[in-house]
């Protein structure tokens, strides 16, 4: 794996786990913060939040209130921590659940996300899935494609696809239960 982020000390810190959700729960509040309560609006353990607050310490980003247990950080005043107030980092499971349903032409019931036991939210690494409900799955399966260059036309990462007949799923069962209700790309993490 090439670590591309390495030449720039503010896209290495971004770039590391956590520090998204951190970023986003900076961004939603005024602070000043106590460091578990931007853990807590993150979602992120402590240790996380402590990380990411120093590395954007360390670029002069945030400052710290009082050091130690009762920290209390608010955002610094100077260039980086306007750019990163200012930042509007796109969402790229929303985009590309976006430009696969643009791009789909196909039959449908439904078409939306869906996760499976072991997918971490917020986790890079983990892919977005969606699900195509369809009573014509040989139809649905023809226009997954177009579906999936319009995907890579948009420069989103390709998702993994499945395609199913709603009348062979159970509820009952968890992961047909998954399928069928999907979830949020846009809403918190779960």
């Amino acid at each position: 794996m090439v670590v591309v982020l390495a030449d720039n000390p503010l896209l290495t810190v971004l770039g590391r786990r956590g520090a998204g959700a951190v970023l986003d729960a900076l961004r939603a509040g005024d602070g000043p913060w106590t460091l578990r309560g931007l853990a807590r609006d993150a979602g992120v353990p402590p240790a996380t939040a402590s990380r990411v607050v120093a590395d954007l310490e360390a670029l002069e980003a945030l400052e710290k209130l009082r050091p130690g247990r009762d920290a209390r950080i608010r955002w610094r005043p100077g260039p980086v921590a306007d750019l990163l107030r200012a930042l509007a980092v796109p969402d790229p499971r929303a985009e590309t659940l976006a430009a696969f349903r643009a791009g789909y032409a196909g039959p449908a019931d439904s078409v939306h996300a869906y996760r499976v036991e072991g997918d971490v939210a917020g986790d890079p690494r983990t892919p977005l899935r969606v699900v195509v409900l369809s009573r014509d799955e040989d139809a649905a399966w023809d226009a997954v494609g177009p579906a999936l260059d319009a995907v890579r036309a948009a420069g989103w990462p390709a998702p993994e696809v499945a395609v199913h007949d709603p009348r062979d799923l159970d509820a009952s069962v968890p992961a047909d239960a998954a399928l069928l209700a999907g979830w949020d790309v846009r809403g918190p993490a779960g």
